[in-house]
């Protein structure tokens, strides 16, 4: 950097222009770049900066011909910066337009979009929607993966935890040895 010390922060701010000026007429790749740069300032816990990038993504993948898995990504990514940085209406909001732009079919970016919505639900102690969603999650997990899969594993757990603020433990501890004989089982035992 010509002599000077650069921080990280700064040579991602110095891409981000850069990909602004240069890729201004290439929206869906400008679109991907945005994305890449805010989960690295997600990472870093710069969390406002990560929200500006990733809604300027959206913004730009709203087009008719980007595919619905790629925006819901996007939104769903979203959803989880705007949750880390308190916001969870904004972090609903996005998780509900992910669910949208993911269709009616078993994806990814549709089970994702759920398991972020019984986040939040749970985190506002709407246990009854929790449950609901995780479960929703679980059978797109399960349709996606099979039964044993750490994504599975993760929505064995969740659901698990719900049971605990029920006060259901024996339920509770059956999930969660589940998904922990599943993880073990998946990942091995270290």
């Amino acid at each position: 950097a010509r002599g000077r010390d650069m921080t990280v922060r700064q040579v991602l701010d110095r891409g981000a222009e850069r990909i602004d000026r240069d890729l201004a007429e290439e929206s869906e790749v400008r679109a991907r770049i945005l994305l890449a740069l805010g989960t690295v300032f997600a990472n870093l816990g710069e969390f406002d900066r990560a929200g500006e990038l990733t809604a300027e993504a959206v913004e730009l993948l709203q087009g008719s011909d980007v595919p619905g898995e790629r925006r819901a990504a996007a939104l769903n990514t979203l959803s989880e910066i705007r949750a880390d940085l308190g916001d969870p209406a904004g972090a609903r909001r996005a998780a509900e337009l992910a669910l949208e732009a993911a269709g009616a079919g078993a994806t990814p970016e549709a089970a994702r979009a759920l398991s972020q919505l019984a986040f939040l639900a749970y985190e506002e102690t709407h246990l009854d929607q929790a449950e609901e969603l995780v479960r929703r999650s679980l059978t797109l997990q399960q349709e996606l993966h099979g039964s044993a899969h750490p994504s599975v594993a993760e929505s064995l757990f969740r659901l698990g935890t719900i049971q605990i603020e029920r006060n259901h433990l024996d339920e509770a501890v059956r999930l969660h040895e589940e998904a922990w004989a599943m993880l073990r089982e998946l990942l091995g035992e270290d």
